[in-house]
């Protein structure tokens, strides 16, 4: 692993980014490669970690294979800025950290993997579509809506974490 992500050797001997993780805004001295990746490169991440949904991440969001790819969005060490980005409904795995606020979260009805970690409190209500959802792990301060869980059918991982903001 790369501080900038993970790549992979192709065939031919040159190599692609299967994991990136962007430069957080202190980090000047790091490259935004998703800025200089193409459409064919886009399509073959499988992770992506960001602490914002910055404009590469909205370019590149029509190439991406939504189906396969893990977003880790926002950061654990300090206070959220953004809240949850327009992200396509077919996204299957995400973790989300400290963001202002969830709404639209309910749309991603084929997620199968969720991980939270809410600013405030988080309503388990916004999973009740979630009908594939497998896993879901909650790091937080108050979680409401509890019944919602024992109604997903897939359901099999559930890990409930409390955990204190400063």
């Amino acid at each position: 692993s790369q501080p900038d992500g993970v790549q992979f050797s192709r065939p031919d001997g040159t190599r692609a980014w299967i994991g990136l993780r962007l430069p957080e805004a202190w980090q000047r001295d790091r490259v935004d490669h998703l800025r200089t990746l193409s459409a064919a490169d886009i399509a073959l991440l499988r992770g992506l970690k960001t602490e914002r949904w910055t404009a590469s991440c909205q370019r590149a969001a029509k190439w991406l294979d939504w189906a396969r790819l893990h977003l880790s969005l926002g950061q654990t060490a300090s206070t959220g800025q953004e809240g949850l980005p327009a992200l396509d409904r077919r996204l299957r795995s995400m973790e989300v950290n400290r963001l202002t606020s969830l709404r639209g979260l309910s749309r991603l009805e084929a997620l199968v993997s969720l991980e939270v970690f809410p600013e405030k409190e988080f309503d388990a209500g916004a999973l009740e579509r979630m009908a594939r959802l497998r896993r879901f792990i909650f790091y937080g301060r108050r979680l409401v809506g509890v019944q919602t869980l024992g109604k997903l059918p897939e359901l099999e991982i559930l890990r409930l974490d409390p955990w204190e903001t400063p």
